[in-house]
């Protein structure tokens, strides 16, 4: 009996001196140890190009549009009048385009040209030009498309379309 009375009184003892430390820890930083909060890192976002188009439009028939001046048409167009095509983008995204990727021209919903390009860097612009000839009168539509078939990954995909009504007249 003597022995489970001593042992009882050292765990009592143990368990006072257990006590009696606990709000000293509280009070000493080292003994009261936090981790650290989750510190968030900057947000990584991987670079991806912008395929853009700034403007559709008509411009007046010319053999080399690359060397001749181009002359937007504002009036209707006429009917059998070989016309061009114009469609004004860029790449406006943080990254440059790699890869082959089509701009397509529809007349009506019907692709009568398109053009295949290759690598565009970061904030370049392009223009693209295809000839068209109406055939028939009324309004119709031209709509651009960039990246036909979405090749190209880009930061956004809203913004490869564009289209306009015009009138062709006789």
């Amino acid at each position: 009996m003597r022995k489970r009375i001593v042992t009882l009184a050292v765990m009592a003892g143990a368990l006072a001196a257990l006590l009696a430390s606990a709000p000293a820890a509280a009070q000493n930083p080292r003994l009261d140890i936090k981790k650290p909060p989750l510190e968030q890192g900057p947000v990584i976002s991987l670079l991806k190009p912008d395929l853009r188009i700034r403007r559709i439009w008509f411009a007046r028939f010319v053999d080399n549009p690359n060397v001749q001046p181009l002359v937007a048409i504002t009036a209707p167009l006429k009917l059998n009048e070989k016309v061009l095509m114009i469609c004004d983008l860029a790449n406006e995204g943080s990254a440059n385009v790699k890869g082959l990727w089509q701009l397509g021209y529809y007349i009506d919903n019907v692709m009568l040209w398109n053009n295949s390009w290759g690598d565009l860097a970061a904030g370049a612009p392009l223009r693209g030009v295809g000839p068209y000839t109406p055939t028939s009168e009324g309004q119709h539509s031209y709509r651009a498309v960039l990246d036909v078939g979405d090749v190209i990954k880009e930061s956004k995909e809203d913004n490869n379309k564009s289209e306009i009504l015009f009138q062709v007249i006789h």
